[in-house]
């Protein structure tokens, strides 16, 4: 099963920290690297979605073991999917095409409301960045 994952506000809280020189920098929970892992290992083919792109994400996604697809569009996954139906996770307007068209929709528990309120929305207990993801792993 093809497992599809926003960044920001999921695998990050959303914020940007910058540094005094100006370098920009996004922390992601251990927790979520670990069921990341996890989830691989049990055959899921997981994808790291954003509408942003920052230069330590390559890397990121390189050590994790996943892809990483740059895209404000988030409409038309066929790229990524091949056609196939997918599960997703997503927490802001720019997810909503993308979670309608998944087979099981989930988000954190500080997504927008209009996420929240798609039909058969699974709404997680915890915030994005603070180990969304090992939850989500407990509902696969």
């Amino acid at each position: 099963m093809i497992l599809i994952i926003d960044k920001d506000g999921v695998l990050t809280d959303g914020k940007v920290y910058v540094t005094h020189k100006g370098e920009k920098f996004k922390a992601f929970n251990n927790k979520d690297n670990t069921a990341i892992a996890e989830l691989i290992q049990m055959g899921y083919e997981v994808h790291i979605v954003t509408a942003s792109s920052w230069a330590g994400m390559d890397k990121y996604c390189h050590n994790l073991g996943v892809k990483t697809w740059i895209m404000r569009d988030k409409s038309n996954l066929d790229a990524i999917t091949g056609g196939k139906p997918y599960i997703a996770i997503g927490d802001s307007a720019w997810d909503i095409e993308m979670l309608k068209k998944a087979v099981k929709r989930f988000c954190p528990l500080d997504a927008e409301d209009e996420v929240k309120a798609l039909d058969k929305m699974i709404v997680l207990n915890r915030k994005g960045g603070d180990g969304v993801i090992l939850e989500l792993l407990k509902w696969l």
